[in-house]
């Protein structure tokens, strides 16, 4: 939506990750959903900084970016 990417996501239980290239305009996105056993509820980062919301920020940059949604 605009500049914004949002996120409800899920995995088969027996999946253990999934990784999904997006690429917005000049920018790549490389994002990979990970099952993980923590307590935490679910948790997001961009580029190694944390994400609220689920929603990832998108910005045309012409980098590539790394994001990381940890399930549970």
């Amino acid at each position: 939506k605009g500049d914004s990417l949002y996120f409800t996501p899920c995995l088969p239980a027996d999946w253990q990750s999934v990784k999904i290239k997006y690429t917005y305009l000049n920018t790549i996105y490389n994002i990979e959903l990970i099952q993980h056993s923590l307590p935490e509820k679910n948790a997001m980062e961009l580029d190694g900084l944390p994400l609220n919301n689920n929603i990832i920020p998108l910005m045309n940059d012409e980098e590539i970016h790394q994001v990381k949604i940890f399930l549970t």
